[in-house]
């Protein structure tokens, strides 16, 4: 399927949603329904009147969580709806050692309080204990982000803790994903 198909179905399928749910929502208020069934069709229903309409593009959506997914099958968009639980934030990747220089005056502790140890990440813009992957580097091995960097850093970095300063020079910067697995 071409990128421009693929445009005009997430058009179509956004103007979908935005019916239903306005739909939705102003029925709702005036004691009148909006159903879907299971063959993605819609019925909104009042006391006055009764419409009915199909999105045949529909097919491939899986309604979840409020949330629509289109793939090529529903079975497909629930492994999608587990993959997206897992949110992925493009970052550039640095390495950092326990040493003052690096650090503060208190270079075994993390601005959290921890004290460093093999999975520890720093990174501005996740709260701590936040689990994250970096799959391109280092496959399903998660890490915890226990540490802050300076602020001119910003929140696109993530900042790994290595215990010798030479592993840190050798891993150098990296421009990778990470996905957040829980926060």
């Amino acid at each position: 399927m071409s990128t421009s198909n693929d445009f005009n179905d997430l058009v179509y399928l956004l103007i979908a949603v935005v019916i239903f749910s306005l739909a939705t929502i102003c029925l709702g208020i005036n004691g009148e329904s909006v159903e879907m069934d299971k063959n993605n069709n819609y019925n909104i229903s009042s006391p006055t009147s009764n419409f009915n309409h199909s999105f045949p593009k529909e097919e491939n959506i899986l309604l979840t969580a409020n949330k629509l997914l289109i793939k090529e099958g529903k079975e497909e968009a629930k492994k999608e709806e587990k993959e997206e639980n897992a949110k992925k934030i493009k970052v550039i990747i640095t390495a950092y050692s326990s040493e003052e220089a690096q650090t503060d005056n208190t270079p075994l502790i993390t601005a959290n309080g921890s004290l460093v140890q093999d999975g520890v990440v720093a990174n501005n813009m996740l709260p701590f204990g936040t689990k994250i992957k970096i799959p391109e580097l280092y496959g399903n091995k998660e890490f915890t982000v226990a540490d802050r960097m300076h602020s001119k850093n910003g929140n696109y970095k993530v900042d790994i803790w290595f215990e010798t300063k030479q592993e840190a020079i050798d891993f150098g910067v990296k421009e990778t994903y990470i996905e957040v697995s829980q926060i």
